[in-house]
Order: structure tokens, then C-alpha cells, then sequence
């Protein structure tokens, strides 16, 4: 892809590996967002929010191990050691883009993102955490599927198949995706996009595997009071993968946070694009659509009244967004 659709741009070296690098929308301007996904999934989880804002630049960064990064699974053993790969972030971003740039990062690669500001605050403006979480070791703890691939004897191969499985078809695919989702998005979303089915296709499994192990063993938790990048957290109500309380401890730590509570699942950036695109808005450019707001289920009530009691603001956003009413 070319021009105002997607570039392929020159990686940047790591050891003897390269961070692949992609540019996507208006290759006249200069790179304004950082996209970083979470485990197990692809750059291509962004395409919906890209195609929705084709006037601005993207770089989308993979996972070690997670195509299109071309790393076995030793090398993403290596690259994962001592958050040694977000050296390669620092430098690809020196090299694409012109000044600091706003990251949004999802679920595992928030971690990234935050350990990212935490090192190299120069060049991060802002930080928005989707699905976020600061202690790999407690997400892992809570999954017994996570648990059992990271597993000895039996993790290896117990991955390897629930992989296989799930990128059969194009519909156990969707299925797949569709559990991480708010129920009333999983018709509408789930179908939209095959590229990431395609991406985790040609990647390694073990490879992607060691991500979870390592996972496993990654905290930031201790480097939160020290990032004074403005964050902004959006809290899915929905969210079946990440407790809320992981983005309530989030909110509680970094000295400049605010909070976005919706009405969507583990995936916003694919269930509701239109307050992804609410947050990236360049300063000076207004959204003129009239959010649309709709009431809290007590559960989320429950999470606005701990941002509350947590001193953070609650902010609305266009969209499928909740304020607290009533």
C-alpha cells in the first residue's frame, strides 16, 4: 500500500532482527499517532479506526514475535528480556516522526506503551490505554487459559491447538473474536475486518506463546507515580478479559490521568471506532456529533462512582459511551 492508504516503511534495526514499522494514511503529513496492539493479535486490529480518519499518519508497531515481525521464538525470547525491544519503539518512532507522539495502546501493549514513557518520556506526548492493565502477573494468574499454555510439558502443545483451532475457518475465527466483545457489538464488529485472521496466520505460535510467558512475568506497576504523560484510560463495563479494577489501579497511580467509561467490550477500537476517533482528534479540531449518551448498567455505575471516590475525571466521548445518570 501506497500514498494515503499505507506505506511499508524502512525498519529499524534490533540486534539481528528489524522492527518492522507501518505507516498508514496521509503520507504527506507528518506522524502524529502511534498504534501498539496487545498479545496475540496484529497491527490490522487498527484498520477500522484508520480507514475512519484517512487525513491523519499512523505508525503501527507489532509485538515481538507477532507478524509482521519475523522473529522465532528464541528471538522473541531475547527481544522481550528486560523490556529490551522498547529500545527498538524509542527509535523507530525517532525515525518516522518529527517530535513526541501520542501512543494508544491496548491490553499487553499498554505495558509497553507505559514502560515506553516511563524510559523515553521525550518522545511520548500522551498516552490512551484501551483495555489496559499494569501487572502481566495478575492477569495471567486470572486466566486459566493463559495459565494452562504457559504450562510445562503441556503448554507448547495445548497453544499450538487452540491456535489451530481457532484460525481454521473464517467463522471460528469470528467466534473467537467475538467472545472479547459487549454482546450488542459481537453481529456487527466481529465480521468486519479478515486481516488480522491473516496476519496471526503467518505468525510463529510458539513465538507468540513466549509473549505470554512473559507476560506472566511483567509488572510496571512500581514505575506508575513516575509518568507525567497525560493518560487517557478507557474502562469498557463490558470488558470479559481485563477487570475494571486493573484501569481503576491505573487511574490511582499516574499522577495525569482522566477516565472514558463505555459501553464496550475488550476491543473498542473495532466496536466503537467513533470514540477512538473522538480522542485522537488533533487539538483545534472538533468533533461537531452530538455524543450519544447512553445510561450506565449498575456495574458501570459502580466503576464511575470509584473513578469518583479516586479524584479522577469522568469524560464523555461520542459514541456508544456511558455517563453516569441516575
Amino acid at each position: 500500500m501506497s500514498g494515503k492508504s499505507g506505506v511499508t516503511c524502512p525498519p529499524v534495526p534490533v540486534w539481528n532482527s528489524a522492527v518492522p514499522v507501518r505507516s498508514y494514511g496521509n503520507s504527506e503529513k507528518p506522524v502524529g499517532s502511534v498504534l501498539l496492539h496487545g498479545v496475540v493479535s496484529s497491527i490490522s486490529l487498527w484498520r477500522t479506526l484508520i480507514r475512519s480518519m484517512p487525513r491523519e499518519r499512523f505508525l503501527a508497531l507489532p509485538l515481538p514475535g507477532h507478524h509482521p515481525w519475523t522473529t522465532d521464538a528464541t528471538e522473541t525470547a531475547r527481544l522481550l528480556k528486560d523490556f529490551g525491544f522498547i529500545e527498538s519503539y524509542r527509535d523507530a518512532i525517532l525515525a518516522h516522526a518529527h517530535g513526541s507522539v501520542h501512543l494508544i495502546a491496548h491490553s499487553t501493549g499498554a505495558i509497553a506503551a507505559l514502560k515506553l514513557a516511563a524510559r523515553y518520556p521525550e518522545v511520548v506526548s500522551r498516552l490512551t490505554l484501551l483495555g489496559a492493565f499494569p501487572c502481566g502477573r495478575n492477569a495471567v494468574a486470572r486466566s486459566p487459559m493463559a495459565r494452562g499454555v504457559i504450562a510445562p510439558l503441556i503448554g507448547a502443545p495445548l497453544f499450538s491447538t487452540l491456535f489451530k483451532i481457532w484460525l481454521n475457518s473464517e467463522s471460528t475465527y469470528r467466534y473467537g473474536l467475538s467472545t472479547a466483545m459487549a454482546a450488542d457489538a459481537q453481529s456487527e464488529a466481529s465480521g468486519r475486518d479478515r486481516s488480522m485472521m491473516w496476519d496471526l496466520r503467518r505468525s510463529d505460535p510458539e513465538a507468540l506463546r513466549q509473549v505470554v510467558a512473559w507476560l506472566s512475568k511483567t509488572s510496571v506497576t512500581s514505575e506508575l507515580p513516575r509518568i507525567d504523560t497525560p493518560v487517557t484510560v478507557v474502562v469498557s463495563q463490558n470488558d470479559r478479559v481485563v477487570d475494571p479494577k486493573d484501569q481503576l489501579t491505573l487511574l490511582r497511580e499516574l499522577r495525569n490521568a482522566n477516565a472514558v467509561l463505555c459501553n464496550a467490550g475488550h476491543l473498542p477500537m473495532i466496536e466503537t471506532p467513533e470514540l477512538l476517533r473522538n480522542l485522537i482528534q488533533p487539538s483545534g479540531e472538533i468533533n461537531r456529533h452530538a455524543p450519544e449518551v447512553e445510561p450506565l448498567d449498575p456495574r458501570g455505575r459502580d466503576i464511575a462512582d470509584l473513578i469518583g471516590q479516586l479524584g479522577r475525571s469522568l469524560q464523555p466521548a461520542p459514541g456508544r459511551v456511558s455517563v453516569p445518570c441516575g
